[in-house]
């Protein structure tokens, strides 16, 4: 790539500083230090960011975000459960979990009722709002990963198997 030293130390102070023309940040996104291209928790770092970045434009303006679409999936995937059976599926701290679901709440998205076989435990459901809720958010999910994807050669199926295999192979990830 004939990318001229001067082009590329211009790049790379705009990008640090959110300025830069987006092919000028292209190219400095393209050429990255070997050691850093080597490096799997600093490409995994970039891509969170970039993730994010797409996320805040292509969200904006919902009031539930992505913590709250990971919760209710985990919990339309498990059925009615315990917060605390939530929190470990997910790998969470369940006090973690009281602003995301008393906004779920709150949305109509879940239920909360006493469990018959404990009174003393409220058992977490998705209500048909929430399912509603979720069918459209998993089409715009969709359509983020495809956007998300759009620079692999299968559309992220092969990064998706890849992180799937991380995840469950330590699921505190």
């Amino acid at each position: 790539m004939g990318v001229s030293h001067d082009l590329l130390a211009t790049a790379s102070s705009g990008y640090a500083r959110g300025m830069g023309s987006p092919h000028e940040q292209a190219e400095a996104d393209a050429v990255l230090p070997p050691r850093l291209a080597a490096s799997t928790p600093y490409l995994l770092t970039r891509a969170v960011r970039s993730a994010a970045r797409l996320s805040q434009s292509h969200f904006a303006g919902e009031a539930l975000r992505f913590p709250h679409y990971v919760a209710l999936c985990w919990l339309e995937h498990l059925g009615p459960c315990a917060q605390r059976d939530l929190a470990r599926a997910m790998s969470a701290d369940p006090s973690d979990l009281v602003t995301v679901l008393g906004a779920l709440d709150d949305a109509g998205l879940l239920t909360r009722e006493h469990d018959p076989a404990d009174r003393r435990r409220n058992l977490l459901a998705v209500t048909e709002t929430g399912h509603i809720w979720l069918s459209e958010r998993h089409a715009r999910a969709r359509d983020y990963d495809a956007i998300l994807c759009s620079a692999t050669s299968d559309g992220g199926a092969a990064l998706r198997r890849q992180l799937t295999a991380l995840v469950v192979t330590d699921p505190a990830l």
